[in-house]
């Protein structure tokens, strides 16, 4: 039984609905935390080709059509997910298996973007994955993909929360992978709070002393000072990673 398949398939109705309600709220919202995080990395051209991978109830999606972008496509597996982005006004997006369907959009895009997917497959999978991901990438093109960070001070919590989570990752070994899959450019980012409103502001203002305390619960753990303070442990509890493919 493919169990992913049997979770999937229930995504909205046995679990999203759950985590509250789904509204143009939590749409606009999630538009402003893509603005302030993910802007900077998006293609300036709005004519640009940006595939949206297992984009589930088209957030993004609806974030890209907000900021003028006219190529952008999802692919979900799952019915009810691109159902409930299609009544949202959602655009371009389509319910398929991206293992299916990548083979066949060689050198096409500019930009692809996976949030939290890659930790739902197995390690041979995710080998599969990222080579498609950099076919699919015209020459030039980039990839920006969120996960989970197995490497915060509760990462069994943010890498194992959800059941069909099969990898966790932390900054290292997903930079680490995304090398051995030919990208360049390598870089981890830690997805610290982004102030967005009253609530997000506060939680920005608390992460700064929170993170002098993990970082001195490290110093404690790893039983020497040496470079603990300096060496940049990403510590938030996702992280986001982006790589490219050179010309030529």
């Amino acid at each position: 039984m493919d169990y992913r398949k049997r979770i999937y398939d229930a995504y909205v109705s046995k679990s999203l609905k759950y985590t509250g309600p789904i509204d143009n709220v939590r749409y606009e919202g999630s538009t402003k935390y893509f603005r302030r995080r993910f802007m900077p990395f998006l293609p300036q051209n709005k004519d640009a080709r940006i595939l949206d991978l297992a984009c589930g109830t088209g957030r993004f999606l609806y974030f890209l059509q907000k900021e003028g972008y006219s190529h952008a496509l999802g692919i979900d597996i799952s019915q009810e997910a691109v159902d409930l982005a299609e009544r949202m006004g959602v655009k371009n997006i389509e319910v398929g298996d991206l293992f299916e369907m990548l083979p066949h959009r060689k050198e096409e895009f500019d930009f692809i973007f996976a949030s939290e997917f890659i930790e739902h497959l197995r390690k041979d999978e995710v080998f599969e994955f990222l080579d498609l991901v950099y076919a699919a990438l015209k020459p030039g093109g980039r990839t920006l993909m969120t996960t989970p960070n197995a490497a915060s001070l509760f990462g069994a919590r943010a890498a194992f929360f959800d059941f069909t989570h099969e990898t966790a990752f932390t900054p290292q070994s997903l930079a680490e992978v995304f090398r051995v899959c030919s990208f360049e450019n390598v870089m981890v980012y830690g997805a610290e709070p982004v102030v967005r409103g009253l609530l997000s502001g506060v939680r920005a203002i608390l992460w700064k002393p929170l993170k002098v305390v993990v970082k001195a619960y490290l110093l404690i753990d790893g039983s020497t000072g040496f470079g603990v303070w300096n060496r940049g442990d990403i510590l938030s509890h996702g992280i986001f990673v982006v790589g490219s493919r050179l010309n030529g």
